[in-house]
């Protein structure tokens, strides 16, 4: 399982502040700061996948389909929840070619609701 390179900064520098406030103040001090950086671990794993055999289509990322709407004739839309203890990585069900990247500034909707990915 890989970590992504993010992950890693975050639990060494909560390592870091664990390991400065078990020197200054007790060494119980650094346990929360440990918890943290272990959290941060877990949560930027990529784990690997092997794509199943046979004429299946399997989903771009872990966690909780919310909405699956067709938005243009032969486009269809899937949006997925990821709550925190999901994988937080996207991937590629499908061979294909980006065509198009376009961002859209957000309104910071809450994310399991289904308007969430319209935005």
């Amino acid at each position: 399982m890989r970590i992504v390179v993010d992950g890693i900064y975050y639990a060494c520098g909560l390592t870091l502040a664990g390991v400065a406030a078990s020197y200054f103040f007790t060494p119980w001090a650094g346990v929360p700061f440990y918890v943290l950086a272990g959290f941060c671990l877990y949560f930027f794993r990529d784990p690997e996948r092997a794509p199943p055999s046979g004429d299946v289509l399997v989903a771009p990322a872990d966690g909780k389909v919310v909405a699956v709407r067709e938005t243009a004739p032969g486009e269809t839309r899937v949006s997925i929840f990821l709550n925190i203890f999901d994988v937080h990585v996207n991937r590629t069900p499908l061979p294909g070619t980006v065509r198009e990247i376009a961002y859209q500034k957000g309104r910071f909707l809450v994310a399991s609701y289904e308007a969430a990915s319209l935005e």
